[in-house]
């Protein structure tokens, strides 16, 4: 995932939902990384660098060494001590950020202090500091209650606050707050960073299912490559069926068991189904480049070409009704398949 100029990602909830019951203890990296990191904790110290890109879960974040990659960081308490090389996405009640960023930061959290250098900010917080130490080569977007400036800004900064003291300098200032509009435009500018976080926690959702079970992941994608057309018939109709007999079971009350079951089940399979997608998609777009990369790159570049789809006026819907569709019946059959199998592991 390295450098990737229209990355998306922004904060790592569902990875942090994901792997919560690894939050139990500390976990400290006193060696070099040459590799992604993913890592989560009680209390997470990262104390070497890191030559790849950082997924960072925990009840506090402490950041000491070199990154070369994007971090992607929530948790309670979340301390930047050391140079990013690329981008930072966090989400944390208390966010403070000590050293250079060489790419964009998008942070939400209840406070936030940034104090050294980056590139592009967009940030939604309670509190908002932006200290006289830092340089923001282009725009500043904060979104907060409270917004204070101090820093010098290359470009325009754009605050929608109850409350913004600004004594810093920017090519264009861009502040609005009234009693009702201002409220709205910062609940609207949260909504949206909100839009991301959800999108940005799905990305991972489908970037960990990669990690820790490929052949899974795989055979599904096999499965549907098969017949793309049947696959999405056969969704289609089970996207139909599914719900219509979850409700009928329901409402008998005797079969509200069942129903929970079959629906718990139904909606795992509906989260999934785009997500393998997004790999066939990823893999047809390089195909066609002429390009050969990683199972990785192919899924994100499905991902957020998939999601761009879901974008276009009119007939975005088509593109979800139809990921959902061919997802399940890819699901559905890849299951049919190995039920045999499933079977004689319980027996």
């Amino acid at each position: 995932m390295k450098r990737l100029p229209f990355i998306i990602l922004t904060i790592i909830l569902v990875f942090t939902i994901i792997t919560g019951a690894a939050l139990a203890q500390d976990t400290i990296i006193e060696s070099t990384i040459q590799d992604d990191l993913f890592i989560t904790g009680n209390s997470v110290i990262i104390n070497a660098p890191v030559i790849g890109d950082v997924f960072v879960g925990g009840g506090t974040v402490q950041i000491n060494a070199n990154i070369t990659g994007d971090v992607f960081a929530v948790g309670g308490i979340i301390e930047i001590n050391a140079p990013i090389t690329g981008d930072l996405i966090s989400a944390g009640a208390q966010i403070i950020i000590k050293q250079n960023v060489t790419g964009k930061i998008i942070a939400v959290g209840g406070l936030i202090e940034l104090q050294e250098d980056t590139t592009k900010v967009l940030i939604a917080a309670g509190s908002v500091t932006l200290f006289s130490t830092t340089n923001i080569e282009q725009n500043a977007y904060l979104f907060g209650g409270t917004v204070n400036n101090q820093a010098t800004i290359e470009d325009t900064l754009i605050v929608r606050a109850a409350t913004f003291q600004n004594s810093g300098t920017a090519q264009i200032v861009d502040y609005q707050t009234s009693q009702v509009t201002q409220i709205g435009e910062t609940l609207k500018g949260i909504f949206r960073i909100l839009q991301i976080v959800i999108v940005a926690g799905y990305m991972i959702l489908g970037l960990l299912i990669l990690k820790f079970m490929p052949n899974q992941f795989l055979a599904i994608e096999e499965e549907l490559n098969k017949s793309k057309i049947k696959n999405t018939a056969v969704g289609f109709l089970l996207l139909i069926l599914t719900t219509i007999v979850s409700i009928i079971l329901a409402v008998t009350v005797i079969g509200l068991p069942i129903s929970i079951l079959l629906t718990l089940t139904y909606l795992i399979a509906l989260i999934i189904s785009p997500l393998i997608v997004s790999l066939t998609l990823g893999r047809t777009i390089v195909n066609l480049l002429k390009r050969k990369t990683s199972n990785t790159i192919l899924f994100i570049i499905g991902f957020i070409a998939l999601h761009l789809l879901y974008l276009i006026p009119f007939i975005g819907f088509i593109f979800v009704i139809g990921a959902l569709s061919l997802g399940l019946g890819a699901i559905f059959y890849t299951t049919k398949k190995n039920l045999n199998k499933i079977i004689s592991l319980n027996n």
